[in-house]
């Protein structure tokens, strides 16, 4: 009987010894009375909720090779101190703690059910022990978080155009590679469930691939890649605030190109200075490169900008087109035709007109002198051809220049000079042109290097105006009192529009006794002209400019009787301040 009962106490005390030194292994779900001490923790294993039914006590969690715990979440009211065993004791997770890193009570973040969240990272096969401690109540809930990624180093191999997905706790992820199978522009797309999704590409040394740009959306991005080189795509996750629900985030590397592109617009017909905006539509959704360029295959018809803004500058028509710029060569077309902006109106200057042969064969050519021009004028101003061509009823009395409308004389009599549009508008306005021809009038002459035009004539004489010199090179001018044409006496009593302009090296003349005119401009732009001696006292007219950039310090030498009016009549002709009329 003793010795059965020695028997019966050793079973219990060996049941007493293997309950005190081989905890028990807990379910997912199942509570959790922990140890009262270090050495006496019970097991519990990663991604698993459990419930505590004491105040306090210890449990252990083995975190296997290749494997990474993160963190633990716990509730509100719950505090956890994280160990783990040297040499038979144990000691505080800290920063001492090499290649796990360290994690505290001031870390914890909200989350969920397990309303705090301790962050710190610990792995490597190794057993760690943590005390749980309730303050407020005998239950509370934990759970031991694991990173999914394989620590080791080895990373999944991937497709292109494929879509992966992955779930997660909180601040996990995958570690991924490919291989470019062709260089150019490859996307990355990310989506997420419960959380935020981002992603970080590398080459294989672990420097980051820069972003080609920012398309403004934050889960797809360009990366150019060269075609044989392997890429590590790394995925992870940020779980909503205050879930703790499962993160689900997707994943995609992409190289698709555009297969086609559709316009909002593929006919358009517009007036002149009209404009739209093009629009273009690019499949498939999942295109690398999904931007196009406008091009205008009539540049001169219409226009198109970098957005699609198309504008009409002129009547004809204009193939637009929007070609993708991922190299696939896909493109899209619209046809533009612009209506002509025809002429409307057309008006000469002149409807008739009555010309001396003298006078327009002097004035023709000086294109700032109107009076011996005919002028068309066409509205509106912007229509697309503003052209005109003119012509003459009868060539033998004065041809016309058809561009430029230069008349030429030949004979006295009467001519039709007819303008007409080139634009097809088919507008047409005339001049008629009737040329005289006097006896003497309008004659010249070249005597002495200067050159004259008989302005009257009569028996025996008549008058002359000088228009020009026949040599630019003098430096000394003189206007005589009269010439001699044919044997008789002509007065010198008129200076001519421009005569003595733009003599470079002219710095002196004198104004015969006759001379009533002086022209405009008529010694403009001679810059060494330093004196000017007028003779005559009959002068009652200077004309505009006349003396307009003559040497700054050039003296006018007018007759004493007539100074007070030749200062009123040079007032204002052009000349500087500095330039003195005084008495000669």
């Amino acid at each position: 009987m003793l010795k059965r009962i020695m028997k019966e106490l050793g079973v219990m005390a060996i049941c007493v010894i293997v309950c005190l030194f081989f905890p028990k292994i807990v379910k997912a779900g199942e509570t959790v009375t922990g140890g009262e001490r270090w050495s006496l923790a019970v097991d519990v294993e990663l991604e698993k909720e459990y419930t505590t039914t004491t105040a306090e006590g210890w449990v252990k969690l083995h975190v296997p090779a290749n494997t990474v715990c993160i963190g633990a979440g716990f509730d509100k009211y719950t505090q956890i101190e994280g160990y783990y065993e040297i040499n038979g004791s144990i000691k505080v997770l800290d920063k001492e703690l090499q290649g796990h890193g360290y994690g505290s009570n001031e870390n914890q973040v909200k989350l969920g059910q397990q309303t705090f969240f301790w962050d710190f990272h610990i792995g490597g096969n190794n057993d760690y022990y943590f005390f749980i401690n309730s303050e407020k109540t005998d239950v509370c809930t934990f759970r031991f978080i694991c990173e999914t990624k394989d620590v080791s180093g080895n990373k999944r191999m991937i497709e292109l155009n494929k879509y992966y997905t992955d779930s997660y706790y909180i601040y996990n992820g995958s570690a991924n590679k490919f291989v470019a199978p062709n260089t150019g522009k490859y996307r990355i797309i990310t989506d997420c469930i419960n959380g935020t999704a981002k992603y970080r590409l590398t080459y294989k040394d672990g420097t980051d691939v820069q972003e080609l740009f920012d398309d403004n959306n934050l889960n797809s991005n360009l990366y150019y890649l060269e075609q044989g080189m392997t890429y590590h795509l790394y995925v992870s996750a940020n779980p909503e605030y205050g879930s703790t629900s499962k993160v689900i985030a997707s994943f995609l590397v992409s190289n698709t190109r555009v297969s086609s592109i559709t316009l909002n617009e593929n006919n358009l017909t517009l007036n002149k200075g009209g404009q739209v905006l093009l629009t273009a539509s690019v499949s498939p959704d999942l295109a690398v490169d999904k931007t196009v360029t406008y091009t205008s295959s009539n540049p001169s018809v219409a226009i198109v900008s970098e957005e699609g803004l198309v504008t009409a500058l002129m009547g004809g028509t204009a193939m637009i087109s929007a070609t993708a710029n991922d190299g696939s060569g896909i493109q899209a077309f619209c046809q533009v035709s612009v209506l002509p902006a025809y002429v409307t109106r057309l008006e000469l200057d002149k409807q008739s007109k009555t010309w001396d042969i003298a006078e327009l064969e002097e004035n023709s050519w000086d294109d700032e002198y109107d009076g011996c021009k005919i002028t068309a004028t066409v509205f509106p101003k912007d229509a697309d051809n503003c052209s005109v061509t003119f012509t003459s009823s009868n060539p033998a009395v004065i041809s016309v220049e058809p561009a430029t409308c230069k008349l030429t004389p030949y004979k006295a009599g009467t001519a039709i000079i007819t303008c007409r549009t080139n634009d097809g508008s088919n507008l047409t306005q005339s001049c008629t042109v009737i040329l005289t021809e006097s006896h003497f009038a309008g004659e010249k002459k070249t005597i002495n290097k200067l050159k004259y035009k008989v302005t009257s004539d009569s028996y025996g004489g008549g008058t002359v105006a000088v228009y020009g010199v026949s040599n630019k090179n003098q430096s000394v001018y003189k206007v005589p009192n009269t010439v001699k044409i044919d044997g008789y006496s002509y007065k010198v009593t008129e200076i001519g529009k421009r005569t003595f302009a733009n003599l470079k090296k002219m710095n002196k003349i004198t104004v015969g006794t006759n001379v009533k005119t002086i022209g405009n401009e008529a010694f403009y732009n001679s810059k060494k002209l330093k004196t000017i001696t007028i003779q005559t006292k009959k002068l009652n007219k200077v004309g505009k400019n006349a003396l307009k950039n003559i040497h700054a310090k050039a003296v006018i030498k007018v007759p004493s009787s007539k100074l007070s009016k030749y200062k009123k009549l040079f007032r204002n002709k052009g000349q500087k301040s500095t330039v003195k009329i005084k008495k000669g």
